[in-house]
């Protein structure tokens, strides 16, 4: 059996140029929404804490909501670019 490394390096050379570069595209654009996310929820945490009375307590309200808040929408942003991906690899997710 013998290995030709000349045409793996080749196919895996194509795929990358037509599909490697739309992963890590997808996979900036996610890392990108997520930090864009995490700064926008914060301030917006932020600004409504500084409307309340009882900073202390508020405050730490307001950090718990923003981490809550910043996660599931960290998972939900994560799940959308891994279904977007999947297809890349071949594989169709069956969505319903």
């Amino acid at each position: 059996m013998d290995i030709n490394y000349q045409d793996i390096l080749q196919s895996l050379i194509s795929w990358a140029i037509a599909h490697g570069i739309k992963v890590v595209v997808i996979l900036f654009i996610a890392w990108l929404v997520t930090r864009i996310s995490k700064v926008f929820i914060s301030r917006l945490i932020r600004t409504l804490i500084e409307k309340s009375k009882d900073s202390i307590v508020q405050e730490q309200r307001g950090r718990t909501l923003s981490n809550v808040f910043c996660s599931t929408l960290k998972i939900v942003i994560w799940i959308i670019a891994i279904l977007t991906i999947l297809p890349e690899f071949g594989v169709t997710p069956l969505l319903f």
